[in-house]
């Protein structure tokens, strides 16, 4: 039987392994890179600059994509501090070159996940406040992207937008309520108008089956194809969990997809951990599951 993606092009994100999720025991990032590892996986993805040097320390796994998650210093997410307010423009373009700096220099990583921002002006506060329009929104993520654009062009790093689900659900990093890029439109409005072959799109097949329902995760990486994908990220759609134990999604149909359209990046399992007694049989299923 033909491989489809094998389990060296994939790997896992590092944050869901060290949240509190139901009881799941954090983890450091030298057992996560273990548990990579022995799972058979080739990368670790969403790394902050500063722990590339502990990824390269061991020389088993490459870095899929780097990120910020505490973005400002003070416990906010990047996908709430965003460019689409022009007020977190000038730390947007320090912290985003400095991810492009290192992503380069570390000679394991080439991509950068960048987002939208919240639609609100000041998301942290319990007032309802104003918010940004859709166009607004849009037109300020141009201008911000557009400042650093051009060095990622130079150092050959790619920058990767996601699009991410909006929808409340009953854990924070099921769905991200006020995001503005939720939808497939604004994310192309913004890597179409900046023009540029190193802004592309980060697809997740959870984020993706919730928002864009009008085709399948499967039938939308063929029509986007490998030139407008610049990442790609798995997970299950009914409660973000293990690929293999939820059917939400045909995930081998998203890897046969993949391979159609010649794709031969790396392959994130970004999900929320239910198996308890053995994470790394439940990654290694999930990654038979990508293989085929």
């Amino acid at each position: 039987m033909t491989t489809l993606i094998p389990f060296s092009q994939q790997g896992t994100s590092a944050w869901q392994f060290q949240v509190e999720y139901e009881g799941l025991q954090k983890r450091s990032l030298l057992e996560v890179m273990k548990l990579a590892t022995d799972a058979g996986m080739g990368y670790l993805d969403l790394i902050h600059p500063d722990e590339l040097a502990v990824v390269m320390s061991t020389g088993n796994l490459k870095v899929a994509s780097l990120v910020m998650l505490d973005y400002d210093g003070e416990g906010h997410p990047p996908f709430m501090v965003g460019p689409n307010n022009p007020a977190n423009h000038d730390l947007f373009v320090a912290n985003t070159t400095k991810m492009i700096d290192a992503a380069a220099e570390s000679g394991i990583c080439d991509c950068v996940t960048v987002f939208f921002g919240d639609e609100r002006v000041n998301p942290f506060s319990e007032k309802v406040g104003s918010k940004f329009s859709l166009e607004g929104g849009v037109r300020n993520c141009i201008a911000g992207y557009k400042k650093v654009v051009g060095h990622a062009e130079e150092k050959g790093v790619t920058l990767a937008l996601e699009l991410l689900s909006s929808i409340e659900r009953d854990h924070p990093m099921k769905g991200h309520p006020g995001y503005q890029g939720d939808r497939l439109a604004q994310c192309q409005a913004v890597i179409n108008q900046v023009g540029s072959s190193r802004l592309k799109l980060l697809f997740d097949s959870y984020h993706f089956s919730l928002m864009e329902p009008s085709k399948t995760p499967a039938e939308w990486i063929r029509h986007l194809g490998k030139d407008a994908i610049g990442h790609f990220h798995l997970a299950g759609k009914d409660n973000r969990n293990e690929p293999y134990l939820d059917e939400g999604i045909d995930h081998t149909a998203c890897m046969q997809a993949l391979v159609d359209i010649e794709w031969e990046g790396p392959v994130i399992h970004e999900y929320l951990p239910s198996v308890r007694e053995n994470l790394k049989e439940a990654l290694r299923m999930s990654g038979r599951l990508c293989a085929g």
